[in-house]
């Protein structure tokens, strides 16, 4: 493998807080990158696996990356997102991959973050503003999974 080419496998991590009995997800807003046909979208955390990493060591890169939080505790959803390599991106992957793979996690976290230059706002917002910021891909979906287990397992109304 060249060490110029992305590899397409990427961490996706869902970062949340619980205020006042409501989870709040963090939400970034991308930069655009014109090169790479991307717009300015909300997302959370995502990026590529460096040589050598798996994924959860790929997801606390990501987040401390782009964010500045160092991650206690990261877990894996056993959720996957799958997108087609655009003919912009394969600069980056090469001739090969035909799609890109995220390995979806959630982490709770607190304060807020200090971001990269890869995004240019942040906001935490309850879940269904959360749903309706994420619009890139299947993001709702999965953001949708993740709220149903998250109220179960901190045993939050699901309300709000």
């Amino acid at each position: 493998m060249k060490e110029n080419i992305r590899r397409a496998v990427s961490a996706n991590v869902f970062l949340y807080r619980i205020m006042d009995e409501q989870i709040e997800y963090l939400l970034l807003k991308r930069v655009p990158r014109n090169d790479l046909n991307l717009p300015g979208f909300w997302q959370c955390v995502s990026g590529a696996l460096e040589h050598g990493e798996n994924s959860e060591m790929a997801a606390r890169r990501e987040v401390f990356e782009e964010t500045a939080f160092t991650l206690e505790e990261v877990r894996s959803t056993g959720l996957t997102l799958k997108y087609p390599i655009k003919k912009e991106w394969r600069k980056l992957y090469g001739a090969e991959p035909s799609e890109v793979i995220e390995y979806v996690f959630v982490s709770r976290v607190q304060g807020d973050p200090s971001l990269s230059d890869e995004h240019s706002e942040f906001e935490w917002l309850p879940y269904q503003k959360a749903y309706q910021r994420l619009t890139f891909g299947d993001y709702q979906s999965v953001i949708e999974t993740i709220n149903s287990a998250l109220h179960a397992r901190h045993r939050i109304n699901t309300s709000g």
